[in-house]
């Protein structure tokens, strides 16, 4: 069976290609980010705390797990300049 990772994004992380999101310190920026860069199978993307903008659409890949630090701890939003219609 294929092993079960943990990823993250924080509003303090960065969309950089060296990072691995395998750590609150190596984090990612944003859903979208994590969603490209993770392979299909069953990994959880934890989101932390904070307001995240959404810029473009995120994919989750089959078997992603996405999990938040709570409804009122975590949010997605629209960004203000993102048009909203699909990429």
């Amino acid at each position: 069976p294929a092993r079960a990772d943990l990823f993250h994004v924080a509003v303090d992380g960065r969309d950089d290609p060296d990072r691995d999101g395998r750590t609150p310190a190596t984090a990612w920026a944003t859903l979208a980010h994590a969603c490209d860069r993770v392979p299909a199978g069953p990994h959880t993307l934890r989101l932390g705390p904070g307001t995240f903008p959404a810029t473009r659409r995120a994919a989750p890949k089959s078997g992603h797990t996405i999990e938040g630090a709570g409804a009122a701890a975590t949010r997605i939003v629209a960004s203000a300049d993102w048009p909203l219609v699909p990429t």
